[in-house]
């Protein structure tokens, strides 16, 4: 059965369950190591906004892939990431995920042909949850139509 506009519409607005995000020594030192980037000090690679915000939000990526209709065998596409810094996170800090859908529309391309294109924003705040955000992480995805 195809996803449809109105199933595509009914989305927006859904909330990620969300959860918790520690960022520990050990992942902020291979972190680093990867991005060539000092090491030691109290601030965690920016990098973390991304990695927080989406090991935390709640569903796996194939779960979040059957919001939409889709599977991994669909070819869904990571679009862009616009990355809000409020201030640094810390090493060893825990951070509270939350989030929701904000935008979700059908497209045509002339090469591309039918796809959907989501966005989603997921919220990262100090370990209580309380508060105006530390940062915000704006993801997009491209889910594929064969229609």
């Amino acid at each position: 059965m195809a996803f449809t506009e109105q199933d595509l519409a009914s989305v927006v607005g859904r909330r990620f369950p969300g959860g918790t995000y520690t960022i520990t020594p050990w992942r902020a030192w291979l972190t680093n190591d990867v991005v060539l980037a000092p090491q030691g000090g109290e601030h965690a690679h920016p990098v973390f906004m991304f990695i927080a915000a989406t090991s935390a939000m709640g569903v796996s990526w194939d779960e979040l892939f059957t919001w939409f209709g889709a599977t991994a065998a669909d070819g869904p596409l990571f679009g862009d990431c616009d990355i809000e810094i409020n201030r640094p996170l810390v090493v060893g800090g825990e951070y509270r995920v939350d989030g929701f859908v904000y935008e979700a529309q059908r497209k045509q391309g002339r090469r591309a042909g039918v796809f959907d294109l989501v966005r989603y924003q997921l919220e990262l705040r100090d370990g209580d949850g309380d508060g105006e955000p530390v940062g915000v992480c704006r993801n997009s995805i491209v889910f594929p139509r064969r229609i």
